[in-house]
């Protein structure tokens, strides 16, 4: 529609001279109309109930049309009848244009960013601002105005259909713990990597700003955001060679004039800043609108209130039926732990000697193994190779060498049987927020129980769909009913929980670690403490289903004073990725006078998605004597 509508609107208008009282019957007429109440202006504006999510003053012509969606129109419709000569572009795009000519490669056949009046009047400002309002009111006597810098981009991109990318959690980020979401825009190439990225992000390097104000920062809205346009390969570069993450595609069933509606959007949100809030106006839920504008009855804002994380955007998509396909990009550690599978000790001994320039590639195509073990140690060889490359533990000349004759002596070996990466999709597990309706045995007493969890997963829930080894919660609060003295007691209050059980392989060494901080019951009395904990440890992976853990953790908790303790825990996790998970932690506690010993063991049964029968125990030992017990049942809903 938009294409159509540009092309009529640049062949059928002969030169007129452009006359702003032209603007007056289109006002008139939409009011009539009532457009300005109309769900696809409101979401071209982002307006929220009361004001537009937008507060950047590039983005309206009209002085109160943050507010006003009625003015706004007005304005723009006005807008659109400016004489070329009264465009007035802003210094920022100016210097915008400036600074973009001067980067990028002059061989490069992308359009360079222009300042010119002609691309910054109205009609070429905000294409789909006037594709919407011209279907409406269909324009006449319009000023001639070229938008090349529009049209050339938009034969550049050249977008067919798009797709929702999900790079998994970054639990050593911030800003990525519950993972992130972003756009995919794809032309006609059949290789994906050449689709374009939309990105929303706060306007803020984590590699070079503190964790602890950047976290604040973004909790109390101290970042702008941005939307951003970029390959998709260099994101690919980012979340799954450097930070290894799984990457999952969900293709959208958007036609192609959705798709490019949902183009001429991004084009008139560039350069605009708009608040970053973390728990809600973030990266994902900035990508909502962007679907809302493109497709008509989509209203995927609904489902949020107070926090927004991209695995519920996800489901809230799915809610509406908007996917059709999905792929999965598997990261660059996780391709070398399919091959370690597959291979001995001695295998990746020398696939590793290779991939560090240590051992000639040569040197296997002679050994008495099998053809397919050659194979498969000089193809993980140049995954090692290319991974130490990108952690900066080789040297760009040594990289390139080493990289070349594995690649030669792989040539000759002929092709090898793929690996399959079996996944499960963030769609198939639970979604985040969790409640739980319990009967609880304290003291040889009976009591009823309630459990709310902002988000978003923990051990004991089931790995489906999510990063096994890893535990983020937030917010998440246990109360208990004592009828008969009519009084509620809060079992516990987790403000924020995390861990990463990385486990230990022959090729990989990563360090397990954990953070809590909240209030509980399990110090030397049955009352509640403020309790910090990190902790420091270590992982193993058995097979797919068991895997083991110690954790060595300082706690300073406020029991009548702030006092420490040091925490040595052993655990184990039992779990067939599908219904059943079992998880038995042993922890023996260093107090200044005596110590402790408490055992922690769970087991859950899924019924269906999103419900699940939980059990869980905790016994605790003072001085090897048990002193009491907490035995909770019941049903975990997920929402």
């Amino acid at each position: 529609m938009i294409a159509k509508a540009w092309i009529l609107f640049l062949a059928a208008f002969a030169p007129v001279v452009a006359n702003p009282s032209f603007a007056i019957e289109y006002i008139q007429k939409a009011a009539k109309l009532r457009l300005h109440e109309d769900k696809k202006w409101l979401n071209l504006l982002h307006m929220g109930e009361t004001k537009s999510e937008i507060g950047d003053s590039n983005f309206f012509y009209s002085l109160d049309g943050r507010y006003n969606p009625k003015a706004e129109l007005e304005a723009t419709i006005r807008a659109f009848f400016q004489p070329l000569e009264d465009v007035s572009v802003p210094e920022n795009v100016k210097q915008i244009a400036a600074e973009s000519k001067k980067e990028l490669n002059l061989n490069s056949k992308m359009p360079r960013r222009s300042d010119s009046q002609s691309d910054y009047h109205a009609l070429c400002r905000f294409p789909a601002r006037f594709a919407y309002l011209n279907s409406k009111l269909k324009f006449q006597n319009l000023p001639e105005i070229k938008c090349q810098e529009y049209l050339d981009m938009l034969a550049y991109i050249n977008p067919k259909s798009a797709s929702i990318v999900f790079p998994s959690a970054f639990i050593n980020s911030p800003a990525s713990m519950f993972g992130h979401t972003f756009l995919l825009i794809h032309s006609d190439y059949k290789n994906k990597i050449l689709s374009y990225a939309v990105d929303f992000a706060a306007q803020a390097d984590q590699t070079k700003e503190n964790i602890f104000l950047f976290s604040i920062k973004g909790l109390f809205g101290g970042y702008d955001g941005v939307y951003s346009i970029m390959p998709y390969y260099d994101k690919l570069k980012e979340y799954s060679d450097t930070e290894n993450r799984d990457i999952y595609e969900f293709g959208l069933n958007f036609n192609q004039e959705e798709v490019k509606t949902m183009y001429a959007h991004i084009w008139e949100l560039r350069d605009i800043n708009i608040r970053y809030l973390y728990l809600d106006k973030n990266c994902s839920y900035n990508i909502l609108w962007l679907l809302e504008v493109a497709k008509e009855g989509v209203d995927l804002r609904k489902y949020f209130n107070y926090q927004v994380n991209p695995p519920e955007t996800l489901f809230a998509m799915q809610n509406q039926n908007l996917f059709d396909s999905q792929d999965y990009r598997p990261a660059k550690r996780t391709k070398i732990l399919a091959y370690e599978k597959q291979l001995g000790n001695l295998a990746l001994s020398q696939a590793k000697e290779i991939s560090q320039g240590k051992l000639e590639p040569a040197q296997i195509l002679n050994q008495d193994i099998p053809l397919q073990e050659k194979q498969y140690i000089l193809e993980v060889a140049a995954e090692m190779a290319e991974y130490y490359y990108i952690k900066e533990k080789i040297p760009s000349e040594k990289y390139t060498r080493i990289a070349h004759n594995i690649a030669s002596n792989r040539s000759l070996l002929g092709r090898s049987p793929s690996l399959i990466y079996s996944f499960d999709s963030m769609l198939s597990g639970n979604q985040g927020g969790r409640m739980m309706p319990y009967v609880m045995v304290k003291k040889e007493k009976f009591y009823k129980g309630f459990e709310f969890r902002l988000a978003y997963h923990d051990i004991t829930d089931s790995d489906v769909g999510y990063l096994k080894g890893t535990q983020i919660e937030f917010l998440k609060g246990g109360f208990y009913f004592d009828t008969k003295n009519s009084a509620v007691d809060l079992l516990e209050l987790k403000i924020l929980s995390l861990a990463s059980y990385g486990m230990i392989s022959y090729l990989f060494h990563p360090v397990s670690f954990r953070f809590n901080t909240g209030f509980d019951r399990s110090f030397t009395e049955d009352s509640l403490a403020y309790y910090l904990t990190p902790g420091v440890g270590a992982s193993y992976a058995f097979n797919d289903y068991l895997y083991a853990y110690y954790m060595f953790s300082p706690i300073l908790y406020i029991l009548e004073g702030a006092q420490v303790a040091l925490d040595n825990s052993l655990g184990l996790v039992l779990s067939n990725n599908s219904r059943l998970k079992f998880t038995l932690e042993y922890s023996n506690r260093l107090y200044s006078k005596t110590n402790s010993n408490i055992i922690d063991a769970t087991a859950s049964v899924g019924l269906i998605r999103n419900l699940v029968l939980f059990v869980g125990s905790q016994f605790y030992f003072f001085n090897d004597k048990k002193t009491r017990e907490v035995l909770r049942l019941g049903l975990r809903i997920y929402f």
